[in-house]
């Protein structure tokens, strides 16, 4: 994976410069947005979220993602209470954080998703698949819905996406349903995402309906790398500039600005939280995992997919994998993070490009 944003370099301390204590910030928040779960069964899935989750990142995923009839999910918190007993295991359901990505269709979404959830995706947009369809694939949808084989949901065809939630009759009236979420789940976050093309129209109308945050879906491969961080750049201004409207003063209290984006290094990420991102996507360190816990568990194993084996057999390989290949992309995300913490905004960042230097406003090497 090679880094997109190349022309912004990092700066280091000033030569001569004290050291000074400081207060040490949170670093940003790092989410897993679009797994593809259809692409495991169940029981994988669901021990690899949870071993996603045990390394500090949050986890998009409904329950119909991660179980099935027969097969509860751990990560949602329904292990199963006498296998635990006899084992003296512990869940760390309570301490992992969990996204539940609300859609405008609502597939698959049931009432026990908002239970314990830290973080709900209101999400505004239609996605494209990899063939460039606004679609659900089959196998998406029979996950969800966990419809008969002969009487597959659509006629096992692909299903359109919708582009607006049914039950919301405008960008003025969002509000209302921001209420139910929270209702839904007291403790959650509710973030409305939305795509940037009609940023300067869409998000200052999004913001008068009062969400908790915005998540910026910049996954967009038609989007250059200058563009991203302009956009990052201008969401940050609306966002501050809303706030200074409602409350007639500023605030040292940021609103939360996540984005989604593809292809970025641990470093290319920590650059982009320099123009206002306080949560960013690690999709492209995640994505690998799918193939290689595929494969694994297919090596050598002959449980049927359902059975307590392959449960056992998943929880013991899959945390491994994740340490392995996650791990090292976590590790140097929080590190450049940790780093530009002690330093002044305008004496983080700087470029080699005169263009970069004039559409960011960064100074110039």
């Amino acid at each position: 994976m090679e880094n997109r944003l190349g022309s912004l370099v990092f700066l280091p301390p000033a030569t001569g410069r004290k050291w000074q204590g400081h207060v040490q910030t949170q670093s940003p928040a790092m989410f897993y947005s679009n797994p593809p779960w259809h692409t495991l069964v169940p029981t994988a899935a669901d021990a690899l979220a949870a071993a996603i989750a045990d390394e500090g990142v949050i986890v998009s995923a409904l329950l119909s993602d991660l179980s099935s009839k027969d097969e509860p999910s751990h990560f949602h918190g329904e292990p199963n209470a006498e296998s635990n007993a006899e084992i003296g295991a512990e869940t760390n359901a309570e301490t992992r954080r969990r996204i539940v990505p609300y859609r405008a269709e609502r597939y698959g979404i049931s009432p026990q998703d908002f239970d314990g959830a830290s973080v709900i995706d209101f999400r505004l947009t239609v996605p494209r698949d990899s063939d460039g369809r606004y679609a659900y694939s089959p196998s998406q949808i029979a996950r969800w819905e966990s419809t008969p084989p002969d009487k597959p949901l659509g006629g096992g065809s692909w299903i359109p996406a919708a582009s607006f939630p049914p039950d919301v009759s405008s960008l003025q009236t969002l509000s209302i349903k921001i209420q139910q979420l929270k209702v839904l789940s007291p403790s959650a976050m509710v973030l409305v995402s939305l795509f940037p093309h009609r940023l300067e129209t869409e998000l200052p109308q999004i913001l008068t309906q009062k969400p908790d945050g915005i998540l910026l879906r910049l996954s967009d491969e038609e989007l250059t790398p200058l563009r991203i961080a302009k956009y990052i750049q201008q969401a940050r201004k609306l966002i501050d500039d809303s706030a200074v409207q409602s409350t007639g003063k500023s605030t040292d209290q940021t609103t939360p600005l996540w984005i989604e984006t593809s292809g970025m290094t641990p470093t290319d990420a920590v650059k982009l939280t320099h123009f206002g991102a306080t949560g960013v996507s690690i999709d492209p360190w995640c994505n690998d995992l799918f193939q290689y816990v595929s494969e694994t568990l297919e090596l050598g194993m002959y449980h049927p997919p359902k059975s307590p084996q392959m449960r056992s057999v998943a929880e013991s390989r899959i945390p491994a994998i994740v340490q392995h290949m996650l791990s090292p992309y976590l590790d140097e995300f929080r590190g450049y993070a940790e780093s530009l913490t002690g330093l002044p905004p305008d004496a983080r960042i700087a470029t080699t490009d005169p263009t970069w230097s004039k559409t960011l406003n960064v100074p110039l090497l």
